[in-house]
């Protein structure tokens, strides 16, 4: 059976699907950090403008949409700090979500080098979200694309006498429109998906994950809920409620 909730379609209660927390960290305030990766962001008149996006990203923080993360333990409100554009280089338009990750990684590295970006030991909290270029397709997945990812690696660093060993946590997410869905809201809808996924979940397979744990790129709190709504107008995923069960 289904319901219907506002914009979104939930499943039932179900006995089957339930998450519990597997002991990790979580990213309970995270400081978001926009960079916008692609000489586009930075033309007279962007596919997609990044300011829109900017101010989607503050209805999504500061609306109703992060409420039900209290009963993962997340009571507190994200903040989001200045953008970063990347305008001298390219995300490549690659074929998998691995070469897109991978990229994601090196430039990311890059600008950590580069003192563009801290070192994680300067901000625990930071959540870095690349927004690539309109020129990204969103790769083939299970069933379906990737229009978004999270996760983390290990920035080692030795300098002034201090080893750094540390955590780089991010996102990316793909802005080209797809299947009917507008730029703005493949933008919208993937980083609501990796935001709850990267609090809950910050270094993947340590936080909250379903029970039994399927494993692989599966089992966060939005891989289970496929669905796109809109609150305040603005196109967000939906996620698991343990409360519910739906």
């Amino acid at each position: 059976m289904e319901g219907k909730l506002g914009a979104f379609t939930y499943s039932s209660p179900s006995a089957n699907i339930s998450f519990v927390n597997k002991g990790g960290p979580l990213l309970s305030v995270p400081s978001i950090k926009p960079i916008f990766w692609g000489a586009e962001w930075g033309s007279a008149s962007p596919p997609l403008d990044a300011n829109v996006i900017l101010s989607a990203l503050n209805v999504i923080i500061n609306g109703p949409y992060l409420s039900a993360l209290t009963q993962y333990g997340l009571t507190r409100t994200p903040t989001v700090q200045g953008p970063t554009f990347v305008l001298d280089s390219e995300p490549a338009p690659a074929a998998t979500s691995a070469l897109v990750n991978g990229g994601v990684v090196g430039l990311l590295n890059r600008l950590i080098d580069d003192n563009q970006l801290p070192e994680p030991d300067q901000n625990w909290r930071q959540l870095n979200v690349v927004f690539l270029a309109s020129s990204v397709a969103p790769p083939p997945g299970a069933g379906g694309i990737v229009s978004a990812a999270h996760s983390a690696f290990q920035w080692q660093d030795y300098d002034a006498f201090d080893w750094d060993d540390d955590p780089v946590r991010y996102a990316w997410v793909c802005t080209q429109a797809f299947g009917g869905i507008s730029a703005l809201d493949m933008a919208t809808s993937g980083f609501s998906h990796e935001l709850v996924e990267a609090m809950t979940d910050p270094d993947v397979k340590t936080g909250w994950r379903q029970n039994p744990d399927p494993g692989g790129s599966a089992g966060e709190i939005g891989d289970v809920c496929p669905q796109i709504g809109r609150l305040d107008g603005t196109a967000v995923s939906a996620y698991w409620s343990n409360t519910a069960g739906a």
